[in-house]
């Protein structure tokens, strides 16, 4: 007959394993609504308060009067495409010109294309025509889920297949911040329309599991493969991927348009170490342009920045 004691520890043992369970359960529940499920009070923050060093926020302060300016009066066209799934998704087609010149504009998380109005400003004022699109769930386009890239960059790829449907001659950049740069990356590994000539991807991650244990020990103090695991069944039951298929490190091994990659050192948000490892994956033609900040996806502020990306996309513009 087993021990009062054995059975009184097997017990406890058993409380425990239901403990952690529910733990991880819960983890995985706020995780997954905190992640995925789009917040729409993004909508009502002024990126003012967003940006993150007082250096950041006098640059904002000193360019953004002019660059709204720009946006009301510069000629736009809207233009709206069905996804593959039946959203209907939004973008404003900014012409500078009939030189055939084009760039795509993906914003990040929890932001919309307004977020990239310096950029637009910026790569329209160096003779492109610009695509500012709102991705899946985010602004003017339909959608309560975001994926991190991996349904926005079958989106993405529907933007291009309209710009070359527009124009037969059209030479088409991509560009991508955080997220974004993911929805870029994941696109870039589909063996994309030759009129795709280059692509710059900022602040990207490698892997989508891989940063969320970032993430997740950050804000629970965990460090627990079951807690992505639990995460993994929240994504796949509801938006019907797993999340090893996120990851940007593996399509840039299929990759041969052109890249820039750019990252800075200090990034508190997306390791550093994720930006090399995506220089690495790529076998293609590529330029590593590292940063010496601390402050993730908002190099746009550097003030050669734009001359950087210029020598990188002259060559094959």
């Amino acid at each position: 007959m087993m021990k009062k004691s054995t059975k009184t520890l097997i017990a406890l043992a058993g409380i425990g394993a239901v403990g952690a369970h529910v733990s991880l359960e819960t983890i995985a529940r706020l995780s997954f609504n905190d992640l995925f499920i789009v917040d729409e009070r993004y909508l009502q923050a002024d990126l003012f308060t967003i940006l993150p060093t007082e250096d950041l926020q006098q640059k904002y302060l000193s360019q953004i009067d002019e660059q709204v300016d720009w946006y009301k009066d510069v000629p736009k066209e809207n233009i709206k495409i069905k996804s593959y799934d039946g959203l209907n998704l939004d973008a404003a087609l900014l012409k500078a010109n009939d030189e055939h010149r084009y760039i795509i504009l993906a914003h990040g998380f929890n932001t919309d294309r307004y977020i990239l109005l310096k950029q637009a400003y910026e790569f329209f004022h160096r003779g492109f025509n610009v695509l500012l699109i709102d991705q899946r769930a985010y602004g003017k386009s339909e959608g309560k889920y975001t994926t991190f890239g991996f349904k926005e960059h079958l989106d993405l790829i529907q933007w291009i297949d309209y710009l070359v449907k527009a124009d037969d001659e059209a030479k088409i950049g991509l560009y991508g911040v955080s997220m974004g740069a993911a929805t870029v990356m994941m696109a870039l590994g589909t063996k994309l329309d030759k009129h795709v000539v280059f692509a710059i991807e900022d602040s990207g991650y490698s892997d989508l599991k891989e940063l969320f244990k970032v993430r997740i020990e950050k804000k629970f103090g965990i460090i627990s493969p079951l807690a992505i695991a639990y995460l993994n069944r929240y994504v796949k039951a509801t938006l019907g991927f797993d999340l090893g298929e996120v990851s940007p490190y593996k399509a840039l091994e299929n990759n041969d348009i052109p890249i820039c990659i750019v990252h800075a050192k200090g990034d508190d948000v997306v390791p550093y170490s994720m930006a090399k490892e995506l220089y690495h994956a790529n076998h293609g033609k590529k330029v590593f342009y590292p940063l010496d900040t601390n402050v993730h996806a908002y190099a746009c502020y550097e003030d050669d920045y734009f001359d950087n990306l210029e020598t990188f996309y002259q060559r094959y513009i």
